[in-house]
């Protein structure tokens, strides 16, 4: 069943990203900054397709990954305010699951170009599979879209960078129903009944609340919880719970565990670990937890 979503965010220095990391990841490469850090995702599964798109005027060497990142970084540096510049539009598309991959790359590519290659911008794009015990429905795309657009006299890095006609909010829906419009396009090309709408529940007059977007980090939460009652179950063995429990660390209880109150965080000192990111807060929680034996869920 074909589903709507569409997530658009901006890959910005000023909040730390770091673009050739996140070019790796989509695409499951090797890239390396230009302070020589390298961002190895070889060994990653789940690509289906990966794609550097740029306009007919671009130089040839800016359809290589590196070399596209590598000069544009490059060019940031003489703008502005370097330090907080704005580096690429990064989405993150639901794809039709009924689609094959080449279908999708066919419907993705005339995204690309109808929205972003033929205004003069470069887009690096990969499709995703859905991870390893997922919902098989979660075939989706990144894309990274460069915010400079590139000269068609020389072919290289403008002076000119996107900016909203309006304000940001009405081109992303903009956006929004573009891809819309056009992947109702391609399932009536290919003789799917399904159609997506871009539009809130509330204006379609649906009453159902709209789906949630789980996000890798609630998805991985609950993936560890499946797994954690899984064990639990086997080790008491399948008759001693009754079918409509899984335990203190099923997915129903997933909201009570993440409602954690601040007192077990007061006084406590800094957590001096290895971990970073979304791992590092999550050994938090539970390091904090097991040092506050009188902390009971609400």
């Amino acid at each position: 069943m074909a589903i709507f979503s569409l997530n658009h965010s901006f890959v910005t220095r000023g909040k730390g990203h770091n673009i050739f990391q996140r070019a790796a990841y989509n695409s499951r490469d090797i890239l390396e900054d230009r302070a020589g850090e390298k961002f190895d995702f070889k060994s990653r599964d789940g690509l289906l397709h990966e794609e550097v798109s740029v306009p007919l005027a671009a130089r040839s060497w800016l359809k290589n990954r590196q070399h596209l990142w590598q000069t544009l970084d490059a060019r940031e540096d003489q703008s502005t305010r370097p330090e907080s510049a704005r580096l690429a539009h990064s989405f993150i598309i639901a794809l039709p699951s009924e689609f094959s991959v080449e279908q999708n790359v066919r419907l993705l590519r005339d995204f690309v170009h109808e929205q972003f290659t033929r205004k003069g911008f470069a887009v690096d794009w990969s499709i995703h599979q859905p991870p390893d015990g997922g919902d098989v429905r979660n075939v989706h795309a990144h894309l990274l879209v460069s915010l400079r657009q590139i000269d068609t006299a020389t072919g290289r890095w403008s002076d000119k960078k996107w900016r909203p006609p309006q304000n940001l909010s009405e081109s992303v829906k903009g956006w929004r129903r573009s891809w819309a419009n056009l992947t109702n396009r391609h399932l009536k090309r290919y003789g799917f009944e399904a159609r997506i709408d871009h539009r809130t529940n509330a204006v379609q007059g649906v009453q159902s609340r709209p789906g949630r977007h789980n996000g890798p980090k609630r998805t991985w939460a609950l993936r560890a919880d499946q797994e954690a009652a899984a064990k639990s179950s086997h080790k008491k063995g399948s008759g001693s719970r009754s079918s409509g429990s899984t335990g203190s660390m099923a997915p129903s209880n997933l909201k009570t565990r993440l409602s954690i109150p601040k007192a077990p965080f007061q006084a406590l000192p800094p957590l001096k670990s290895t971990y970073h990111g979304p791992e590092r807060r999550r050994k938090a929680v539970f390091w904090a937890i097991e040092r506050r034996e009188d902390w009971k869920p609400r």
